[in-house]
């Protein structure tokens, strides 16, 4: 049912970490961008690697399990939106 959160997807460790990823990597990106210090691009290439290049630490993001609810057997719409990385 649209509107139900799952609450042990909801866990703090379990919340947003793309959105946060994707947030963390545009501002520092800006940054850069107005500053020209490269500690910034450093950084953002940093959490690019961590989260989507390291075996040990990617997040591997996929839709294989978005809003699932265990104990309902249905199909549904997912509503996503790409990260805001380009125009």
């Amino acid at each position: 049912m649209q509107g139900i959160a799952n609450r042990e997807a909801s866990a703090e460790s379990a919340k947003y970490p793309m959105q946060k990823m994707t947030r963390s990597v545009t501002t520092l990106a800006l940054l850069w961008f107005y500053t020209e210090d490269d500690k910034y691009a450093k950084t953002a290439g940093d959490l690019l690697r961590y989260f989507f290049l390291d075996p040990a630490t990617t997040m591997n993001p996929n839709l294989q399990w978005a809003q699932y609810r265990p104990g309902y057997d249905f199909v549904g719409f997912v509503n996503a939106r790409l990260p805001p990385l380009s125009n």
